[in-house]
């Protein structure tokens, strides 16, 4: 596999391998790649930590009289 960090597919596929979209023989060239690549790995390793954050992202409720005070103060 040619660097992605020397084409210009790098960010497709480092966000698909962190989100985890890759097809397999794509995820497997990539694995093998960054067995020799410190910035490939470097930079799979931080995608896969990111979409692990956002897997564990909860939305938060805010409540109808908070959304009323807060327009008012903007007014």
């Amino acid at each position: 596999m040619r660097c992605p960090l020397e084409s210009d597919q790098t960010a497709e596929l480092v966000i698909a391998y962190g989100a985890g979209t890759l097809d397999p023989d794509a995820t497997a060239a990539f694995e093998r790649h960054m067995k020799c690549c410190d910035a490939c790995r470097e930079a799979g390793t931080m995608q896969r930590v990111v979409w692990a954050a956002l897997d564990q992202w909860r939305d938060v409720v805010v409540s109808a009289i908070m959304d009323r005070t807060r327009a008012v103060e903007f007014r």
